[in-house]
């Protein structure tokens, strides 16, 4: 267990590393999803106490397992970057995976803001765009997610 666990504490290092040394701005993505994670689980927690829910570990685990699900996606593409020997091109999947997970992440914080303030119309108009009216702009999304939710 000890030679694993030395094993994949270096593989985060030199992955981290490869991240620093080939663009600093994903520092800045990087906390800035950890922002929206860590506020995701806590306006979560909030709203489904005001919902009278409690706190809930089947939810608790679905976001930590979201979280670590984009988590590992990042160190997949930092991976495949360095070993290909071609980071430049996998910085930019990587950019547009961080915002992707920052996006979706977005999402979910206004749909527990609207819980812990059902009136605000700042807020129910902030999730109408970036939920519904961006989602517009995706061809083909909307149209499969119609499809799905008639499935259901």
């Amino acid at each position: 267990m000890e030679r694993i666990w030395n094993i994949l504490s270096s593989w985060l290092i030199y992955a981290a590393g490869a991240v620093l040394a080939y663009n600093h701005e994903l520092v800045g993505i990087g906390v800035l999803f950890l922002f929206f994670f860590v506020s995701d689980f806590f306006t979560g927690l909030f709203a489904s106490l005001k919902q009278g829910k409690g706190f809930q570990s089947s939810k608790a685990r679905w976001s930590f397992a979201k979280a670590f699900s984009y988590l590992g996606t990042f160190a997949v593409i930092v991976f495949l970057g360095t070993t290909l020997k071609k980071m430049e091109v996998f910085m930019n999947v990587l950019n547009v995976a961080v915002w992707s997970a920052t996006w979706f992440e977005c999402i979910s914080n206004l749909e527990n803001l609207l819980i812990l303030f059902p009136g605000n119309r700042f807020l129910k108009f902030m999730h109408f765009i970036l939920a519904v009216e961006w989602v517009k702009k995706i061809p083909g999304l909307s149209e499969f997610l119609k499809e799905e939710k008639s499935k259901k």
